[in-house]
This record gives structure tokens, sequence and C-alpha cells, in this order.
């Protein structure tokens, strides 16, 4: 007796998991998702960017600067952003070669 309440409870718990999807008319709406989603690819060109690479990261960081460098930065794409911030980290001697996992 004491299991089947036990079972009862971790069903009910399970549901209750479960109740923040959506329910239209007792349907799920977005289980099949996956299925009508295009591909990563299309669904970035028509953001008009371009995915990660392996390895890349996108974070937000707050920096400090004259006016006019903030003017540049909007200017140029992220990657080439990224690969500003790397050629004067190097420069600086800041840039270090991240260790193999």
């Amino acid at each position: 007796m004491r299991l089947a309440a036990t079972a009862q409870g971790y069903q009910s718990a399970k549901g209750r998991a479960r109740s923040n999807v959506k329910r239209d008319n007792g349907v799920m709406r977005g289980r099949r998702l996956w299925e009508v989603r295009p591909p990563l690819k299309v669904r970035t060109s028509i953001l008009g960017v371009e995915p990660l690479a392996r390895g890349e990261e996108s974070r937000m960081v707050r920096l400090r600067g004259p006016e006019h460098l903030f003017r540049v930065l909007e200017g140029l794409s992220p990657k080439e952003r990224g690969e500003a911030l790397v050629a004067g980290l190097k420069r600086l001697h800041y840039w270090w070669e991240p260790e193999e996992e």
C-alpha cells in the first residue's frame, strides 16, 4: 500500500514538472518543434549573423575608454571586434595561449 502511494506521488510530481508546457485545447504546444525548426544555418542567415565556430564564445563584457573607442567598436562586426581585442592583448603582452584540456 505504501509503495503504491509513493508511485502515485512520483507520477503526480512528474506531471507537475511538465505543467510549464503551454496547452491549447488539450494539445501540448512546442513538443515537436525540432521537427519544424529550420536548420541553424538558415536561422542565423535570416538574422544576418554567422553561427559560433567550435571553441568560440559570445559574452557581454563591460569596457571603459574614450567615446571614440565605442564608435569604432560599434562599426565592427562581433568577429572583427574579437580579432581587434586579441591583437591588442597580444601587442600589450596580456595574451597567453590557453592550456589544452
